[in-house]
């Protein structure tokens, strides 16, 4: 064998060459500059970085600055020692590292949820003044509607008329609040300037039940939920002030960054024979538990984060559609209000005719008379532009009774009165909204109106064919 050039020296073929070198310095490789080594974001210790995902945002631990998805960057939730050591802090005390811990205020909840189907029902809390048949009678509706369209946890509030009752209900409220950092003046990581714990409660009971929660915590100059607390009208006063004056009132709640979910109702009656209002349908109640429950699963299918004004002054989550997708949800729930009697999936109050008198075509018959009265001051509405109350250009056009009218025509069109709830929500986080619909009905918004225009022009009995016969 010859030498390598310049070289005196032959190495045979296949000999064995040892080499050695001095390592003068190392360095841990920080991919994602977050602080923490990426060999240590190996969570499930299996050899792998690139598997290890906490948010589920496909960008893997060690290339994501914000491991668990909380909008707060994993350096903010790790101490770096003198010694160049990490450690990975637990500051709500639940086991789970901050840097892991989708909610590092919150113990109790660690991960994110939103759009999770569970396997336990949700919460019901209710005033002490409801009577016991009427709370027994709601529970079993509440659970049956979960089993039958969906569990996906939450907190739902029943509110009666008496104020003692209403401020007990209040302070659980409250105290479930604090102590999960789900105050937007108090989101658990630190004090209000000036402010203690009992305080911040104190703000929320007044934010509540205002004016007749205590006001201890106004010595401090923070303006919290209004800058006019001597007018201010708490939620749960408002609610309870609706049910004396005898008026079903509901609302949503769904927050999106604290992960919260929920309702608000007045409290339940017509289980109870003594609290049912004469001439009022046996099945009202139930029929009112709907009105909230099915827009609170398309706020659940629906996972922007990103709010706007609209034009009535409401604050409003991306990605959920036009308004008309949840304001005509009365069309589906009095679908499904009849389809479950009928199967017996559902029963009314034993003291009460078993029987529901109005079918769904004579129930659609009357909201169409709506629909006609109201076409004649808009003739050029865009179901789009349609909001819960008239607004300019639209005359006395309303999302309800039109709304309640586009989704029997669409449901119609695919064969499949649960096709909001069960097909076009839950495409709407992958696809966007626009597509999700386009895919879901094989048309667009333009194409929808001219054809439901054209569909109101129709005689009743026509437009009533496309209504099921149940």
């Amino acid at each position: 064998m010859n030498p390598p050039p310049g070289s005196s020296v032959a190495i045979p073929v296949y000999s064995q060459l040892i080499f050695t070198f001095q390592l003068f310095e190392t360095e841990i490789g920080d991919q994602d500059e977050d602080g923490v080594p990426s060999v240590l974001e190996d969570v499930n210790e299996n050899g792998l970085e690139e598997d290890d995902d906490t948010d589920s945002d496909n960008r893997s631990n060690y290339l994501d600055p914000d491991d668990d998805g909380d909008g707060r960057p994993t350096e903010d939730e790790i101490e770096i020692n003198e010694d160049g050591t990490i450690t990975f802090t637990d500051t709500d005390g639940d086991g789970v590292v901050d840097s892991e811990d989708y909610l590092p205020f919150n113990p109790y909840k660690t991960y994110d949820d939103w759009g999770e189907f569970k396997d336990e029902y949700s919460q019901l809390f209710y005033t002490s003044d409801i009577s016991e048949l009427d709370i027994e009678g709601m529970i079993r509706d509440f659970r049956m509607i979960e089993d039958n369209l969906g569990k996906f946890g939450g907190e739902f509030y029943f509110i009666g008329t008496d104020i003692e009752a209403a401020l007990k209900l209040a302070q659980t409220y409250c105290t479930r609040k604090v102590e999960r950092g789900q105050l937007f003046y108090y989101d658990g990581s630190s004090l209000p300037d000036g402010y203690t714990l009992e305080q911040i409660h104190s703000a929320c009971m007044s934010e509540m039940m205002a004016p007749h929660a205590p006001t201890d915590w106004t010595d401090t100059n923070g303006n919290f939920f209004t800058n006019d607390l001597a007018n201010h009208v708490g939620i749960f006063e408002r609610y309870r002030r609706a049910k004396v004056e005898g008026a079903f009132a509901g609302g949503g709640i769904a927050n999106r960054n604290w992960n919260l979910r929920g309702a608000y109702y007045t409290s339940p009656q017509g289980y109870d024979p003594l609290t049912y209002k004469e001439g009022t349908p046996t099945w009202a109640y139930l029929e009112f538990l709907l009105i909230e429950f099915v827009p609170y699963i398309y706020a659940i299918y629906n996972d922007s984060r990103e709010t706007f004004v609209d034009v009535t002054g409401n604050t409003k989550r991306l990605g959920g559609g036009p308004d008309w997708i949840s304001g005509g949800r009365n069309f589906f729930l009095n679908y499904i209000l009849r389809k479950w009697h009928n199967e017996g999936i559902y029963t009314l109050p034993s003291w009460a005719s078993n029987t529901i008198t109005q079918n769904l075509r004579e129930y659609m018959s009357n909201v169409m008379s709506e629909v006609q009265e109201q076409y004649k001051t808009c003739p050029n509405f865009r179901l789009e532009d349609l909001f819960s109350s008239g607004v300019p250009p639209n005359g006395s056009c309303t999302y309800y009774e039109i709304g309640a009218w586009a989704h029997a025509y669409l449901s119609h069109k695919v064969g499949n009165p649960s096709v909001f709830n069960e097909v076009l929500m839950p495409k709407v986080n992958e696809l966007g909204f626009d597509n999700a619909f386009q895919e879901t009905f094989g048309l667009d918004f333009d194409q929808l109106n001219s054809e439901f225009k054209d569909f109101l022009s129709l005689p009743l009995e026509q437009q009533l064919e496309i209504i099921p016969d149940i």
